[in-house]
Parts: C-alpha cells; structure tokens; sequence
C-alpha cells in the first residue's frame, strides 16, 4: 500500500507540474494576442513597421504607419515557448527563411499594456517596446 501511495503522489506531482507550464504558456499567448505599437526599437532592422497584429490562429502580421495590415502572399506565424517568441516570415525562399525570416526573441515583460522583447538571433540583445493598442 505505501508503494501505491508513493506512486499516486508522483502522478498527482507531474500532473500539478505540467499543469502549471501549460496554463502559463496559455497565458503569454492570451496576453500577445491582438495589436501591439512599437515605441522604441534600438536598431533599424524593422524600417517601415510601426506594430505587429498577432491573431489567436498563430499568424502574425505587420501594421505600417497608417495602422493597417501589411499584406502578403504567404503567412507569418508566431510561438511562445515559456519565455521565447519565436517569429517565422514564411515570404523567404525555404532556404533563406532560417537566416532571414526567422526572429527569435526573449520575453523581457509581457502585460496587458506593455511588451519588451530582446532579439536573441539576428541583432543580439535588441530591444523592442511595444505597447498595446486598445
């Protein structure tokens, strides 16, 4: 009987752990979703974008300076895995989109109202500011 019990808590611990990670995964993604505005950027890697949109369907897109949606032929999609976004811009030819289409970013804050992200790829510790657009 005490095997049982040991066992039972270790299930109950993994499920209890796991629970935790997935609703905090959940939580960054409700958060990201919708329109966010670029207040600062320390580098001049994203001329012409003045915000992202991130749609609940994993698809991300740009805003120009008159708040409307940049289009393209191919989709964008972003992913939150614990404290990465990970952005993919599926508009490079297959074999440029790892160095070129790929954005990968720490999540430095993320509420409601504001966004700071720190490039980690392609300009290593650029930060981005981004504030939410109601």
């Amino acid at each position: 009987m005490h095997i049982a019990q040991l066992v039972t808590f270790k299930l109950l611990l993994i499920f209890v752990l796991t629970s935790c990670e997935t609703t905090d995964t959940n939580d960054s993604e409700t958060l990201l979703e919708g329109r966010w505005k670029i207040i600062t950027i320390d580098d001049k890697g994203q001329a012409g974008v003045e915000g992202y949109q991130f749609a609940p369907n994993k698809q991300y897109f740009r805003i120009d300076s008159q708040g409307r949606i940049v289009p393209k032929l191919m989709e964008r999609i972003w992913e939150i895995n614990q404290d990465t976004l990970k952005l993919v811009d599926y508009n490079y030819e297959p074999d440029f989109i790892e160095k070129k289409g790929t954005f990968i970013y720490h999540i430095q804050k993320l509420t409601a109202e504001e966004l700071i992200l720190k490039q980690i790829n392609t300009q290593p510790n650029s930060l981005i500011v981004l504030e939410k657009v109601k």
